[in-house]
């Protein structure tokens, strides 16, 4: 179900089933959800909105600047997990190159962007920090079973397109295959869901 695709004994199998498997993707999951939801919904629920909007600055702005912190949040941990694992991996003699350790660390943010960006967009819609936690956790999840229970059941084969985390290929990178295509397609999502919550913000009438 991790997708693990090699031998645990073996140093990539081993992060495969430990670390890329599901805490990775977990761990930056749950940054960029939580710091997005929080973005401008928290913000109109806790009714200081009004302050930040009295500020000679566009809503458009405002968005842009939270999405933009947003990601500085992503690539701060990021960083961090690269540089543990690189330095773990070599103190351990995992024996797996440290660009494929990289390559897997970047493709693990790359697959939290569009859930974080998919959260700003529903709290920049409704203005509902719960709300846009829950369908962006939702959404994480479903698309995570689907990708890995694909590679169990036949007839979810032809779904597995739907997923971000296909299009990610974290384990197929920690392998020295990264799928720059598709991390590509996952960062124009991103962008494009971040535009429409600077949109719907725009417009929308904030609650006081």
């Amino acid at each position: 179900m991790f997708n693990v695709q090699q031998s645990l004994a073996s140093g990539v199998g081993y992060l495969q089933g430990e670390v890329f498997g599901f805490l990775a993707p977990l761990v930056l999951l749950g940054i960029a959800i939580g710091q997005a939801a929080r973005a401008t919904a928290a913000e109109e629920q806790e009714h200081t909105m009004d302050l930040l909007l009295a500020n000679p600055i566009s809503r458009t702005r405002l968005v842009l600047d939270k999405a933009a912190a947003v990601l500085a949040a992503v690539a701060i941990v990021t960083a961090a997990f690269a540089v543990v694992l690189v330095a773990g991996s070599a103190a351990a003699g995992l024996g797996v190159p440290w660009q494929d350790l990289l390559a897997a660390v970047l493709a693990s943010a790359v697959v939290a962007l569009p859930f974080g960006a998919t959260a700003l967009l529903i709290g920049a819609l409704t203005g509902r920090r719960g709300l846009a936690i829950g369908v962006s956790v939702g959404l994480a999840l479903f698309s995570y079973l689907l990708d890995a229970l694909s590679a169990l059941a036949d007839g979810l084969r032809p779904w597995r397109v739907l997923s971000p985390f296909h299009h990610a290929g974290v384990n197929e990178a920690l392998t020295g295959d990264p799928n720059w295509l598709g991390l590509a397609g996952l960062v124009v999502l991103t962008g494009l869901l971040v535009v429409g919550a600077a949109a719907a913000f725009e417009r929308r009438e904030i609650r006081s």
